[in-house]
């Protein structure tokens, strides 16, 4: 801490009482929070506090947001949440540069926040929706606010999700426990695919999916829809992917939560006559939303039994053992083999939460016809779908790898809001649609059918194409946005940003690609195969956006990730291999 500091901390720390002796809802560069003096913001409704607590049974010192009204201690937001301080010396203040900056024992900086841009006269305000922003005097744009670093609380006007332009994630986190507010293993944000879906994870593994935004509500969970009290709103662009909440009934309070004891995202409202807090939903709801509980093509449907059924044109994955409930959760395989010499059709199916969207590509200008027509057109895409089901439907959805984590979500199978997706098929196991006709009428585009290199499959080699020939790959879209190129780097960098995304969202990918790949372990109940395929997907996406792992890494990363059990044979290799050259196939 610099001079200057140290002294206008001293000196402002004397008037601070009197300078906050009536509540205000903002402070300058020239006030301070004390933990010491018990001063606090209050938001200008009075809805929101800010100030110093401590949680649970702790005497650890945090600096958090709750609110005000209510009995009891609701926390909202924790700055310091894995820099507890131990005593009452804690002091918030603005510095002239507008950051902010949380001092503990001795001085010592406890949390900082860097504002966006420089500041003459910043300002730091609660504001009634519970943000809290550091904004230039007389002016709205904020340089930092709190709802761009939720804890482990979704409130009202909260953007949950990426900001790709500066490659920012608003994740929620859990508390570790409800005495330490430092991050736990539980999480819940959007993963970045083309089909974006919301994702709970527990460290690396994956709890619970979403499914993707249909247009009226995520497809796995058709309980997050407006409803007289709130509304929702999803956004999904080249600058945004979000999910947000606003109050409808201005006098109602709703919060969403993230439990990490019980593994839950609970949404509760505030109930008045009985001053106390009521769940009104949660998620996972039930067995089958468990993720992937059923492996490839199988439909979770509860009261079932076993709960795991196979979709329509799937059966059972062989039985070793008929009596044992745990074989029926291995997953299904095609009741007919399919290849891509064969004549395919698909099979429409109804009331299901969409697949996992990681191996999928979007186009929401596409009609379902057309989306028909590029999937029998390409023999690695599985299924398609209408991305939208407003309006009789709209948009292209596909998919290019086994379908997992299927559910049953309609009743009746089918509703108004339902999303219907088509799956591959022989043509002996089904009667062939609408698409079989409009493949063959659809001229030499489209003539080649299975038999030709997709446009996917074709991208490594674009470099060294002629640009016309491009247009045997290519939708009339990408065709003309680069016929007037001329070279073929060109044509690379418009294909590649159309289908990989721009160099934030790239990176963006790649950051969540690493982590995954440093953060996941070996569960003690997982067998090597699928810890092996876990981390093979890993290593192939992060390789698909530029970056290779070397092998050695990949090896070492293995060897570091096994449960006790195998420490006797890692200990073992270690000694009479170099891991540098051991070599790996996958």
């Amino acid at each position: 801490m610099d001079i200057f500091t140290s002294v206008l901390l001293s000196s402002s720390l004397l008037l601070f009482y009197f300078v906050f002796s009536d509540a205000a809802d903002n402070i300058t560069q020239s006030q301070f929070i004390s933990d010491s003096n018990g001063t606090t913001l209050i938001s200008k409704d009075g809805s929101f506090a800010l100030g110093f607590f401590s949680p649970g049974n702790s005497t650890n010192r945090y600096l958090g947001i709750w609110y005000n009204k209510l009995p009891g201690t609701t926390v909202v937001w924790v700055a310091n949440r894995g820099t507890p301080i131990t005593d009452s010396s804690g002091v918030l203040m603005v510095k002239s540069s507008g950051s902010l900056v949380l001092l503990g024992q001795n001085l010592i900086v406890a949390w900082s926040a860097n504002s966006t841009k420089e500041a003459r006269n910043p300002i730091l305000q609660l504001l009634d929706s519970g943000n809290l922003v550091l904004r230039e005097e007389n002016e709205g744009n904020y340089s930092w606010q709190s709802f761009d670093y939720p804890s482990d609380t979704w409130l009202a006007g909260m953007k949950l999700g990426w900001d790709l332009r500066i490659g920012l994630e608003r994740r929620l986190t859990a508390w570790r426990s409800p005495a330490d507010p430092s991050p736990g293993e539980l999480s819940w944000g959007f993963e970045l695919h083309n089909y974006p879906e919301l994702v709970m994870k527990k460290g690396s593994k994956n709890l619970f999916r979403s499914g993707p935004w249909n247009g009226n509500f995520f497809s796995g969970m058709p309980e997050l829809q407006a409803t007289p009290l709130y509304n929702f709103t999803f956004v999904s662009d080249n600058s945004e992917v979000y999910f947000m909440f606003e109050m409808i009934e201005k006098s109602a309070i709703s919060r969403a939560v993230l439990n990490q004891s019980q593994s839950q995202y609970q949404r509760y409202m505030w109930v008045e006559d009985k001053k106390e807090w009521s769940i009104f939903l949660y998620l996972p709801k039930d067995k089958c939303d468990s993720y992937n509980l059923c492996c490839p093509y199988g439909n979770c449907i509860m009261g079932e039994s076993p709960v795991c059924q196979c979709v329509q044109g799937f059966k059972h994955k062989p039985l070793q053992t008929s009596w044992n409930p745990e074989e029926w959760y291995k997953g299904c395989e095609r009741s007919k083999p399919l290849s891509c010499l064969d004549k395919a059709g698909f099979d429409k199916i109804s009331g299901l939460k969409m697949p996992d969207t990681t191996f999928s590509l979007l186009n929401e200008t596409v009609s379902l016809n057309e989306c028909e027509v590029r999937c029998l057109n390409n023999c690695t895409c599985i299924a398609y779908s209408n991305s939208d089901t407003r309006n009789g439907g709209s948009g292209c959805a596909m998919w290019f790898a086994e379908l997992i984590d299927i559910r049953q979500m309609a009743a009746n199978k089918e509703d108004a809001n339902s999303q219907n997706i088509y799956i591959r098929m022989p043509a002996s196991e089904q009667g062939m649609g609408l698409g079989d006709k409009q493949a063959k009428d659809e001229g030499d585009f489209n003539s080649c059918g299975c038999h030709c290199r997709s446009f996917w499959s074709a991208l490594d080699s674009l470099l060294y194409l002629q640009k016309e020939k491009l247009e045997s790959f290519a939708t009339n879209e990408e065709f003309t946005k680069i016929s007037s190129t001329e070279s073929a780097k060109e044509v690379w960098t418009i294909l590649q940003n159309t289908y990989e995304g721009t160099k934030v969202v790239k990176d963006s990918k790649l950051q969540n690609l690493t982590t995954s790949f440093e953060e996941i372990k070996m569960d003690d109940d997982e067998t090597f195969d699928k810890f092996y395929a876990k981390l093979k997907d890993i290593v192939n996406l992060a390789f698909n956006l530029g970056k290779k792992i070397p092998e050695s890494k990949i090896v070492r990363k293995i060897l570091r990730s096994l449960p006790e059990w195998f420490y006797v044979k890692i200990t073992a290799i270690e000694e009479s291999k170099d891991t540098n050259i051991i070599p790996l196939t996958y």
